[in-house]
């Protein structure tokens, strides 16, 4: 219950949040943490005002990151399509994401 909670998003999928399924419910109990490699400051106002729209505020903070061309899509389109995400990801990571056959279609 004294846990303090964070969800890290790349900035896409945190605009997208509010279609998420109970999503008010991961913002009321995290802190949003959100990576923008390309545009942070157009990402922090794009999340905030959305979700301020909608009426909430959330604990919010920008990680600045240095850029890089990985991305979690491309990840769960390799894995969806069975290629190999070594080169991506940290072998207990891959491992993680093939011991509980996450991204697969079948």
């Amino acid at each position: 219950p004294d846990a303090s909670l964070y969800l890290l998003l790349g900035a896409d999928q945190a605009v997208s949040l509010p279609s998420w399924h109970r999503w008010q419910e991961i913002v009321k109990a995290t802190t949003i943490s959100v990576a923008d490699r390309a545009h942070p400051q157009s990402a922090r106002g794009t999340f905030r005002s959305q979700l301020s729209a909608l009426g909430f505020l959330p604990r919010f903070e920008l990680l600045e990151l240095p850029p890089t061309s990985i991305s979690a899509t491309e990840i769960r389109r390799r894995v969806a399509s069975g290629q190999s995400i070594g080169e991506l990801v940290l072998p207990a990571v891959a491992g993680y994401i093939a011991q509980h056959h996450l991204y697969r279609t079948v």
